[in-house]
């Protein structure tokens, strides 16, 4: 199971996706968003949980679910590979309201994250 890499470079979150996330979720290429429009970050063990809509990509409903949610006026996008920790990071004035992602190091992360916006 290959799992996304979230990284911070130069003020923005990156989510990069291994090669067989790029295709479950029909993206191609890695997302970028911009730290200033972080709203909310913090962790999960219940991921699953944090979606809901309409799917656009590949899922087995708690097994693994990749791709583009879309929730009335929201797109959630997802990189979850079972009932593990998650990181959720929500924003404002992104593309996608909010992203769930399962990795390795979710909760040091979130850390990162919340020290670099400040919240």
């Amino acid at each position: 199971m290959s799992v996304a890499k979230v990284t911070i470079e130069n003020q923005d979150l990156h989510l990069e996706l291994s090669s067989s996330e790029k295709i479950e979720s029909l993206r191609f290429h890695d997302l970028a968003f911009e730290l200033s429009n972080v709203t909310d970050v913090f962790t999960t063990q219940s991921p699953f949980d944090e979606i809901s809509g309409m799917r656009v990509g590949t899922g087995i409903p708690h097994v693994m679910c990749v791709g583009t949610w879309y929730n009335g006026h929201q797109a959630i996008f997802a990189a979850i590979h079972g009932e593990v920790t998650a990181l959720v990071v929500s924003f404002e004035n992104e593309k996608f309201s909010k992203i769930v992602v399962t990795t390795t190091d979710a909760i040091e992360i979130a850390r990162t994250i919340r020290r670099e916006i400040q919240v």
